[in-house]
Parts: C-alpha cells; sequence; structure tokens
C-alpha cells in the first residue's frame, strides 16, 4: 500500500478599504496556507477578477483575460504564502473577485480552497460640478470658482452703475 501525500490548503482574500469610486486605486491580499500535515508541491492560486477592475503595476503572476494565475514551488507545514495584488476600479458596480488554491498533493479538505469577496464600486458623485477626488482638493477649487465668480459680479456691477456695492 502506498501512502498519498496529503496538504490541506486553505486560502484567504482581503482588501483594504471599504468603500470604492470608479477610478480609485485598492488592493487585495491573497494568502495561501499550508495546514499540512505535508510540503504542498507545484502550488497554484488562480484569481478571477470582474470586468469592473485592472490589474496594476508587477504582480508576478500570468495575467489572461481576467484571471491571474499565480505559481510557487511549494508552501511547507505550517507556512503561509502571502501576496498584494494592486486594482483599479474602472466600473460602477457589484464586482466579485475569487480565488483558488491547489497543489499536486492530495488535498483531504477541499472547501477551505476557495474564497471569494464582493466589492462595492460606486460612480464618482457630483458635488457642485465637480468630479470625486480622492485628493481633497475638488473642494478647494469649487470654493475658488465660487470667489472667482462673486468677485467678477462685483466687478462688473461697480462698472456698470458706478457705484460701489454687488448686485444679484
Amino acid at each position: 500500500i502506498e501512502a498519498v501525500p496529503n496538504a490541506d490548503l486553505a486560502v484567504e482574500l482581503s482588501k483594504g478599504t471599504s468603500r470604492l469610486w470608479v477610478g480609485d486605486d485598492f488592493s487585495i491580499t491573497y494568502m495561501g496556507l499550508n495546514r499540512g500535515p505535508q510540503l504542498a508541491q507545484d502550488v497554484t492560486i488562480e484569481i478571477r477578477l470582474p470586468p469592473h477592475v485592472e490589474v496594476l503595476g508587477d504582480h508576478g503572476c500570468n495575467l489572461a483575460d481576467s484571471e491571474l494565475s499565480c505559481t510557487k514551488a511549494n508552501i511547507g507545514f505550517g507556512e503561509a504564502w502571502m501576496k498584494t495584488l494592486d486594482l483599479r476600479a474602472v466600473r460602477a458596480g457589484n464586482a466579485s473577485v475569487s480565488v483558488s488554491v491547489s497543489s499536486l498533493e492530495n488535498d483531504p479538505a477541499i472547501l477551505n480552497n476557495d474564497a471569494q469577496l464582493s466589492i462595492d464600486i460606486e460612480s464618482a458623485p457630483i458635488s457642485g460640478g465637480c468630479a470625486h477626488d480622492p485628493s481633497g482638493r475638488g473642494d478647494h477649487t469649487l470654493l475658488l470658482l465660487l470667489a472667482l465668480s462673486l468677485a467678477w459680479r462685483a466687478w462688473a456691477s461697480h462698472g456698470r452703475l458706478g457705484q460701489p456695492h454687488v448686485r444679484f
């Protein structure tokens, strides 16, 4: 009788922010765990992305359409493999990211090999004609435009009427 190697793999998925707007950059973190009892060899993590997001920067994985395939030679018993993936929200709506882990070894508990998270991406809010600005500079721009408008009205009123007052 030949023993079949067992490595109970599990995967976790998390994101750092709870509220996203179209145009926001954000990160998700995935972690593959080996709960043993043996070494997991030729480990693959598959990440399925919705069309609501795009991948940014160097991620060290193979990207084909909306699926990333990340591989690692092995994960020892009790060890974890964790990576962060940088993304950008490009479309409003409810988006779902899913991830799964597998290896060459027999996995006696496959129910923990998949994880999913939901991401709510909102359209940029319109406030005084300014789109969402994560930097916070949009509010200052609106105030500057309002001040310039009032100054123009005061100057125009003074010039036409010859009196130093403001008419609205």
